[in-house]
């Protein structure tokens, strides 16, 4: 699967896509909030034109192939 990255620059990205999935009753525990969550989130490990590691990170999914990370994380990968 080839996914697009939508790089953020600031503090989050809000996406309806996203939230649509979200369950935000105000009585959810912390473990209930992570269980929601966690299945979006990603780990990214970004590789050089020579197919060496350069960087790791993560992001989360904003939608079926689109990932959502910061510009640090995925800048000079190929």
């Amino acid at each position: 699967m080839r996914l697009k990255i939508v790089r953020t620059t600031g503090v989050g990205l809000l996406c309806t896509t996203a939230l649509a999935q979200i369950d935000f009753r105000p009585e959810k525990t912390p473990a209930e909030i992570a269980r929601d969550a966690f299945p979006s989130v990603v780990l990214l490990a970004m590789q050089d034109a020579r197919g060496q590691p350069i960087s790791l990170g993560s992001g989360f999914f904003v939608a079926r192939d689109t990932v959502a990370t910061n510009f640090h994380v995925i800048e000079g990968a190929r």
